[in-house]
């Protein structure tokens, strides 16, 4: 039996695993992405060297997150010049808030 964690909500992991039957069999509930991680990894016997790996997977996102609304950015503004975007913004700049909320609790540093 492996360990995983899922996002059934919004802001919300839980940790558990999947039973024979295929039923998802929770441990425990998370609001922290890195937490639920961490604690995946021990259960599954792993040690606390994932957080290392946790620091560069989340710096890999920031940098994924910042890329991706420059991109969105220019693509809209190529093809309806002059027009507002307030839908997609709000959505890049949330996920941008989510990728440097996991970065200040893993203890990394934003980059600018």
């Amino acid at each position: 039996m492996n360990y995983v964690y899922e996002s059934f909500e919004r802001g919300l992991w839980t940790v558990g695993f999947y039973g024979p039957d295929g039923k998802f069999r929770p441990e425990a509930d998370y609001t922290d992405q890195v937490a639920a991680g961490q604690r995946v990894h021990f259960l599954n016997g792993g040690s606390a060297a994932l957080v290392d790996d946790w620091r560069v997977q989340l710096s890999a996102a920031n940098d994924e997150t910042r890329a991706m609304r420059a991109l969105v950015a220019e693509i809209l503004a190529d093809f309806w010049p002059g027009e507002r975007f307030e839908g997609i913004s709000e959505g890049l700049r949330d996920a941008q808030a989510r990728v440097d909320d996991y970065r200040k609790r893993a203890g990394l540093e934003r980059q600018s």
